[in-house]
């Protein structure tokens, strides 16, 4: 009988050390630092993953962060939020239709969907299939409410015989994220940062110019993102694309025409904006969208509204820098 006492209590001490031994290897041992919003973050990388150095190229300006496997063609980016800027109200199955919809799902559950909490604070996975490029990936998508923020993550895992473990991964490095600072001095500087930002607005709808960047298309060609969020202040429904009818870009006098994102674009952000550019607004809602531009060369583009919708604007000029994003290789 003592015997058998002692060989439980060596079993357990074993069984501690392997399970300790094995939660270790599954993340990095140093913790990577996110910032942006006036907020920060630290997390562990998965096992065999590393940063990014051009993240913003590939997910787009947004993104505060970004890393890849070096064993699989994987990444992932990292957006940040502040908190009263995202409805935790229903944002579980409401963000499980929009991914549905998005990834042409005929059922809502057919994107999984889990609700739990991450160092006490509220989170919710979502996996789906989706495309990154051209290729089909699992797609592994977190999203933390904090004490001050919104941090999401999303993950683009390649479909390959490791998939399953690779999961396991993900969610032992989502297990340390952690909200550990927050700057509200910040957050303010960046919205007055913001003030100059080019605002039109009627008895129709409201817009908002936020950013302007030129990506790579097919063939060489050069292209004009103009990045803008829009409201819809009339009872009619409207597409946010619509309102490019009331603007002009020129380039030397000569006007932009207007151009396709590639199907085998790498940028995930652009094509989100454009797609949610198509989606109807009803009286009050907003988007953030993009309207895109075929660009002849890198010269500065002059911007006119409408003047019958927009009678007090004046001519803008947007500068444009010799700095490409290279956007489809």
């Amino acid at each position: 009988m003592k015997k058998k006492h002692r060989f439980i209590l060596l079993m357990i001490p074993l069984s501690i050390f392997f399970l300790f031994g094995c939660s270790k290897e599954v993340i990095e041992t140093n913790k990577q630092t996110i910032e942006g919003e006036g907020l920060t973050y630290d997390l562990q990388l998965p096992r065999g993953w590393k940063k990014q150095a051009n993240y913003q190229t590939i997910y787009g300006r947004q993104s505060a962060f970004g890393a890849e496997d070096t064993k699989s063609k994987s990444g992932m980016s990292v957006l940040l939020f502040p908190k009263e800027g995202v409805d935790q109200k229903g944002f579980g199955e409401r963000t499980r239709k929009e991914l549905a919809e998005k990834n042409n799902y005929k059922k809502v559950d057919g994107v999984y969907l889990k609700e739990y909490t991450i160092n006490e604070a509220p989170a919710y996975k979502f996996t789906f299939e989706t495309r990154f490029g051209d290729q089909k990936v699992w797609s592994h998508f977190y999203a933390i409410f904090t004490k001050n923020g919104v941090i999401e993550v999303m993950f683009y895992s390649a479909q390959d015989t490791a998939y399953k473990e690779r999961a396991k991964l993900i969610d032992a490095s989502m297990d340390t994220v952690k909200e550990i600072a927050y700057d509200e001095v910040a957050n303010s500087a960046k919205d007055e940062e913001n003030s100059d930002k080019i605002e039109v607005e009627n008895n129709e709808l409201s817009a908002v110019i936020t950013g302007i960047r030129t990506i790579s298309g097919k063939h060489e060609e050069k292209i004009f993102v103009l990045r803008y969020q829009l409201t819809n202040l009339s009872d009619q429904v409207i597409k946010p694309v619509e309102w490019q009818t009331f603007i002009e870009l020129k380039q030397q006098g000569v006007l932009l025409e207007k151009a396709t994102l590639p199907e085998s674009t790498t940028s995930f952000d652009t094509k989100e904006l454009v797609d949610a550019g198509e989606k109807e607004l009803n009286k009050g809602e907003s988007v953030e969208s993009v309207l895109l531009y075929r660009l002849p060369e890198i010269v500065n583009i002059q911007l006119t509204f409408d003047s019958t919708h927009f009678p007090r604007q004046k001519t803008y000029t947007l500068l444009l820098s010799n700095k490409e994003e290279k956007n489809n290789e």
